[in-house]
């Protein structure tokens, strides 16, 4: 008792998850790693020295976190 799947023109099609995610994000980019396209970031400071009992200078760095987890050093932006 299979009824065959007749697509009729002009009918929206049903509103799934992705529809209404896309829905509610907005115009702003998203920051994602190119290698993995990943979410999750890390700052990390590179090159800083200890003076007077405090860190100071370095270079900041957004890294990839999940690529980071896996020995990886990939900078973001």
């Amino acid at each position: 008792m299979n009824t065959p799947f007749k697509v009729i023109d002009g009918t929206p099609g049903p509103e799934g998850p992705l529809k209404r995610m896309k829905a509610s994000v907005s115009d702003t980019p998203i920051v994602r790693c190119p290698r993995c396209t990943g979410l999750a970031m890390i700052e990390v400071k590179l090159g800083m020295v200890w003076k007077n009992g405090k860190t100071t200078g370095g270079q900041k760095q957004i890294v990839c976190a999940t690529c980071l987890a896996r020995g990886e050093h990939v900078v973001v932006g």
